[in-house]
């Protein structure tokens, strides 16, 4: 890694991802259907801090974990990946954050549940005591899971020479990046999050939100719409993307889709791609292009995080 790369801290959660995958699509939902549950470790920031480690990035994660097995299993697998963990905070005698979900056979998230009362602790409190690690650092990306006094601290903090992304989440959740958006340079989100965020109607183009994001300062959006894909832009220009137009970059890698994979964490690996090429410097074209690279890859593994990304799928 060289030394003059961007330093990026990520501050989010951390959590036990639970997954059902359904045999069949259920036709009753509120019925027992046969299928697979599998485990593995999720949360929004812990996912993109895996992918951008894997893409050779000096990582900082600020997140929170218990003191459980499945807690000591998350950081040593992160340590493992060279992200340093030294400003997260472990509670006693609590368990790790966990979401369950449970997906139709093709991987599309049919309902969730979420029990994460530990991100709760990344309070404003909490995150003044960080913030030599927030100050420092060249890239932030924080989740909209934070509470919104974190928000508005990490706002505050922030200073015009860092790049500040925020990953809105939810419809729900995304608002609470609302009252400090002229202090972010990047958002990424869906297509309902973003109407919501907008107060645009569903009738909204997915180019005219970028545009309505952009016009209110924004340096760079990244909006997502399912199949139908995503589109990139910045004040220069806006590149719509179909989502798998990575299937012809497969071809030359030795990677095959894992059974019951899941596109639980291809919204992660959007961001993270897109973050690696906008770090090194790239265009539109090549931002959104390895973007949709490592969203489609994550799409062919079990886990939310393909751990056998490398930065040389993103940029063959």
């Amino acid at each position: 890694m060289p030394s003059n790369a961007p330093t990026f801290l990520i501050i989010g959660g951390a959590n036990i991802d639970i997954t059902g995958h359904a045999c069949t699509p259920p036709e009753i939902i509120a019925d027992s259907h046969p299928g697979t549950i599998t485990s593995h470790h999720g949360g929004v920031a812990r996912n993109i801090a895996e992918n951008l480690a894997r893409l050779d990035c000096q990582i900082r994660l600020i997140s929170t974990f218990g003191d459980c097995q499945n807690s000591h299993a998350l950081k040593d697998k992160l340590a493992g990946l060279d992200i340093m963990l030294t400003e997260c905070l472990t509670v006693a005698n609590h368990s790790a954050d966990c979401y369950l979900s449970l997906h139709h056979p093709d991987g599309e998230l049919i309902s969730a549940i979420n029990q994460m009362p530990l991100i709760d602790r990344l309070d404003s409190r909490f995150l003044k005591t960080k913030e030599a690690a927030i100050t420092q650092a060249d890239i932030i990306i924080i989740d909209a899971n934070l509470p919104a006094d974190s928000i508005a601290i990490i706002a505050e903090m922030k200073s015009e020479k860092q790049l500040l992304c925020g990953d809105c989440v939810s419809a729900h959740k995304a608002m609470r990046f609302a009252p400090y958006l002229d202090a972010f340079d990047m958002l990424k989100g869906n297509f309902d999050e973003a109407c919501t965020l907008a107060d645009m109607p569903a009738t909204t183009s997915l180019n005219k939100l970028a545009d309505t994001f952009l016009a209110k300062g924004l340096s760079h959006i990244l909006l997502s719409h399912g199949s139908s894909g995503f589109c990139y832009g910045n004040k220069d220009e806006t590149i719509n993307q179909p989502a798998l137009e990575a299937v012809a970059f497969t071809q030359s890698v030795n990677m095959i889709r894992a059974e019951n994979a899941t596109l639980s964490g291809a919204g992660d690996a959007l961001l993270a791609g897109a973050l690696f090429a906008l770090s090194n410097q790239q265009p539109p074209a090549i931002i959104a292009m390895m973007a949709a690279k490592a969203a489609y890859y994550a799409t062919l593994s079990q886990a939310p995080v393909n751990p056998f990304l490398t930065k040389e799928h993103l940029t063959e």
